[in-house]
């Protein structure tokens, strides 16, 4: 039987990220689905500029992503027991591995080896976030020194638009319903 989501949010996140002493930002289509009884659904799309990579920071754009729409869910996870369905979408533009005329969409579901929204990482120890509000503000910037929110280490496992748009419910397009002010209705094409 077809679950029918609805699409509860289509909006394009900018996530901060490091390299070296330098700070960058990324812009990332995020679409959200629920229906009852339903786990959500996320899909986090990357532009269509090959540098806007969502596949190196999916653990830090996912917690991110789910501590501004999930504040709740964020508080009752509970380890490798998964609260939310993850979906990578790359763009046609965007698989570099084959010759510009042969391109595709890849989707990609993403799994966590934990569930759980923290701070810290490797080094420094992982705590639980507690206070959404608190890391959004403090944990979410790239600067040297701050610990961003994190999930536990990504696995991916390959799936087709089709099997995507079946657990949505809904053909996905490329057109955004509620956008930033001034890019309401604009194509994933016209922000890269």
């Amino acid at each position: 039987m077809r679950v029918r989501r609805k699409k509860v949010k289509d909006y394009i996140y900018v996530h901060e990220f490091a390299s070296g002493t330098r700070a960058f930002r990324k812009s990332i289509r995020v679409r959200t689905y629920e229906a009852k009884d339903e786990l959500p659904l996320i899909i986090l799309s990357a532009s269509n500029d090959p540098t806007q990579n969502v596949t190196q920071d999916v653990e830090r754009i996912a917690a991110e992503v789910l501590l501004k729409e999930y504040p709740e869910g964020t508080r009752r996870a509970d380890g490798d027991e998964p609260w939310f369905v993850l979906v990578e979408h790359l763009p046609p533009g965007y698989d570099l591995s084959r010759p510009r005329d042969s391109r595709r969409e890849i989707f990609k579901y993403v799994e966590f080896s934990d569930y759980r929204v923290t701070v810290g990482g490797r080094h420094w120890g992982r705590r639980r976030v507690r206070d959404a509000e608190k890391a959004l503000r403090e944990n979410t910037r790239a600067r040297l020194g701050v610990q961003r929110v994190t999930l536990g280490s990504p696995s991916w496992h390959p799936t087709t638009k089709e099997e995507v748009e079946r657990m949505a419910g809904v053909t996905l397009d490329d057109i955004l319903d509620a956008a930033p002010e001034g890019t309401r209705g604009l194509s994933l094409e016209d922000l890269s």
